[in-house]
């Protein structure tokens, strides 16, 4: 590519594709955090839930 070396060449391609691939398999894998966030928040708020608070404190 433009009389780069070969090594040179893979690594301007390289780099930002798997810097690519990685961010869109991040957001995949991220994408129901919100809800889960949710959820979690819904079983601690409920009566008994287990909140990890000590000593008595109050959320």
């Amino acid at each position: 590519m433009f009389g780069l070396p070969a090594v040179t060449t893979a690594v301007l391609i390289g780099i930002p594709l798997f810097w690519v691939l990685y961010t869109i398999g991040f957001l995949v894998i991220s994408r129901n955090w919100a809800r889960e966030d949710i959820d979690t928040d819904d079983v601690l708020a409920e009566p008994g839930g287990h909140a990890g608070a000590a000593g008595g404190e109050v959320r």
